[in-house]
Formats: C-alpha cells, sequence, structure tokens
C-alpha cells in the first residue's frame, strides 16, 4: 500500500473510534444528568414531605398550647372533641407527609413509632394529684417534640438523634397497655 492510503485509512480509523467516543461520552453524560435530576426531584420531594410533617408536628403543639392557654383551670374530664380533633388530623398529615419521604427508612420507621405512641395518649395514666387532661395534653406535647426532634435532625442531613427518656417511657407505658388490651 502506499503512504498516501495508509495515511487515509489511519485518518478515517481515528475519526471513527474518536466519533463513536464523543457518542459514547455524550450518551453517559446524558445518563448521569438524567440519574442526578431524578436525585434532585426526590430530594426536593423527600425535603418538601418533611417540612410538611414537620409543621403538623408544630400545629399539634400549638394547638395542644391553645387548649391549656384557653382552659387554664379546667381540672377533670377529657380532652375537648376540637383539639382532639385537631391532634388527630395533625397525626394524619404527618403520617401521610412521612410516607413520602425516600431513601429514610430509619427516619419512617421512627416517626411511626413516634405517631403510634403519640395518637395512644389514652394509655397515659395520671399520677397522684394529675388530672387526666394535663397528663394526656403533657403526653401530646412529648411525643410531638420527639417528632419534631427526629424530623429537624433529618432536615439538616445530621443523623438521627436517640430516643429520648421521656420517648422510652411513653412507648413502655403503650406497649403494657397494647399488652393488656391483647
Amino acid at each position: 500500500m502506499d503512504a498516501e492510503v495508509t495515511a487515509g485509512w489511519i485518518g478515517l480509523v481515528g475519526a471513527s473510534v474518536g466519533a463513536a467516543g464523543a457518542l459514547l461520552g455524550g450518551w453517559f453524560q446524558q445518563r448521569w444528568q438524567a440519574k442526578t435530576a431524578r436525585e434532585e426531584r426526590h430530594e426536593g420531594y423527600s425535603r418538601q414531605s418533611g417540612e410538611t410533617a414537620l409543621d403538623a408536628f408544630v400545629q399539634m403543639q400549638q394547638a395542644i398550647y391553645a387548649y391549656v392557654r384557653d382552659h387554664p383551670h379546667e381540672d377533670g374530664g377529657d380532652h375537648k372533641a376540637e383539639v382532639l380533633d385537631k391532634t388527630a388530623g395533625f397525626a394524619h398529615v404527618a403520617r401521610s407527609q412521612i410516607m413520602l419521604i425516600t431513601r429514610a427508612s430509619k427516619l419512617r420507621e421512627r416517626l411511626d413509632e413516634v405517631l403510634q405512641v403519640l395518637i395512644g395518649f389514652t394509655a397515659a395514666a395520671p399520677a397522684e394529684g394529675q388530672t387526666v387532661e394535663r397528663v394526656r395534653n403533657s403526653w401530646i406535647l412529648q411525643a410531638s417534640q420527639e417528632g419534631m426532634d427526629v424530623l429537624s435532625a433529618f432536615m439538616r442531613d445530621e443523623p438521627i438523634p436517640k430516643r429520648s427518656e421521656t420517648f422510652i417511657e411513653q412507648m413502655t407505658v403503650f406497649a403494657t397497655v397494647l399488652d393488656d388490651a391483647s
């Protein structure tokens, strides 16, 4: 073969390899960008769901504080239906939003515990000199604070905090009541 023909073939092969490399590189880059965009979208959904759930816990506490503020001298009886309905509504919102948080199974498990204990406030029994209402308010406030602490750590990209001593006590009481009921 002539040197000119050989040089032409080398150029053609080189151009073909270069074009194939460029196409392959473009394909990999497109896949990587699509994956990154999907991850960012999921992170955005998770953050938005976390913020909504955190807001539900805050509103739950505000409902209890408002009830206590508006009824400071009521020493007996059960919660008013209105505050219970509000608390249950906020717990429902929190639960539905928590289920939408992606790639956080431990967070969802922990918040599910919080919500189970939270709605299990009927397990709270007053000690000597305490009213049922005051104990239940305290129960709801402490469980919702646990949820706020866990969600806040998630939102700050920090590890999930350990269970508080108060929450562990609530879990124990709740489990005992469930065992007694079955």
